[in-house]
């Protein structure tokens, strides 16, 4: 049977709107809520308990989430600005009954998007979560601890995993007016003053450390296996708008297990050596004579075909 379903934006706020549509047999709802009177919707939908068949909500309203009847959603999506505390408050009204959380920022919007939650508390307040898409913490090493906790997820079997491509000092160099925007241009190896690859932060997200997440988590796997991952870093906007450093930089490696092997296919891996490798002859020549037997990293992939 097909899901009922609804998008509201600001011509569907209307009380003569609200009232003609059968919220009670709604199980999908999307809500742009730049665009809709908060005190509008929390009073007239979710807090008239008008949405008794919702399982399925996007929005970035933590009044909303809390106005409905607790652990009724078995999906939510919130992609925008949060606060710190924001996740904890919505998984104890519906954290027990979730299966799929996107909870996340994309970097241009939110260049300082604060720790979600403590990770270790994951398996309690969301037990039954078999998908997680959530922006990770990183600043030269990778966070294990974050890995580890998700991995003693037992119901867990998949993860989009979102870091921050720009370091932080070119992010507050960016800030303050005063970085340079260099799209085309071919990276230095002079990391001094933030420049070269010092612009990015470490470790960079390419094939050999989604390898080495994977089969971290693997190996810290509890209950149901792990089946894929993605590491996605960078500029994942839909719509852009203004002028920026992070404008159409981006990179994403999926990793998935056939058998014993796990194999990890990469999108723009070399982003920190400047140019995109489609408009590179040296990295598009690399990728293109990498096999799937080679074991090689990128970077020594890059660097001998770089010598031809």
């Amino acid at each position: 049977m097909r899901r009922k379903s609804a998008q509201v934006d600001n011509r569907t706020t209307s009380a003569y709107n609200l009232d003609i549509v059968a919220w009670e047999k709604l199980e999908d709802l999307s809500i742009n809520w730049a665009r809709n009177p908060e005190h509008i919707l929390v009073k007239q939908l979710a807090g008239k308990g008008r949405l008794k068949s919702l399982k399925s909500l996007d929005i970035t309203s933590l009044d909303f989430i809390e106005a409905l009847d607790n652990n009724t959603l078995t999906e939510l999506r919130w992609v925008g600005p949060t606060e710190e505390g924001t996740l904890e408050r919505i998984l104890a009204y519906q954290g027990q009954s979730l299966r799929k959380l996107e909870y996340r920022c994309d970097e241009v919007t939110c260049p300082l998007f604060p720790r979600a939650l403590e990770f270790s508390s994951l398996p309690v307040s969301a037990p039954k979560l078999e998908h997680i898409s959530i922006n990770l913490l990183r600043n030269g090493t990778l966070p294990f601890d974050d890995l580890r906790a998700l991995a003693s997820m037992t119901n867990l079997q998949s993860a989009d995993l979102y870091f921050r491509m720009q370091s932080d000092c070119h992010a507050k160099e960016e800030s303050l007016g005063i970085a340079p925007n260099c799209m085309s241009s071919e990276e230095q190896d002079d990391s001094k003053d933030c420049n070269g690859k010092a612009r990015y932060q470490l470790p960079y997200v390419n094939r050999t450390t989604a390898e080495i997440v994977y089969d971290f988590m693997r190996d810290h796997k509890q209950g149901r296996n792990l089946g894929n991952i993605t590491l996605w870093a960078g500029d994942w906007r839909q719509f852009r708008h203004g002028r920026s450093f992070m404008d159409w930089r981006r990179a994403r490696v999926s990793c998935t297990a056939e058998g014993s092997e796990v194999a990890c296919k990469a999108e723009n891996p070399l982003y920190y050596r400047g140019r995109w490798a489609k408009d590179n002859w040296e990295l598009r020549h690399a990728l293109e004579n990498s096999g799937v037997e080679d074991k090689r990293t990128d970077e020594e992939i890059l660097d001998e075909w770089q010598h031809l």
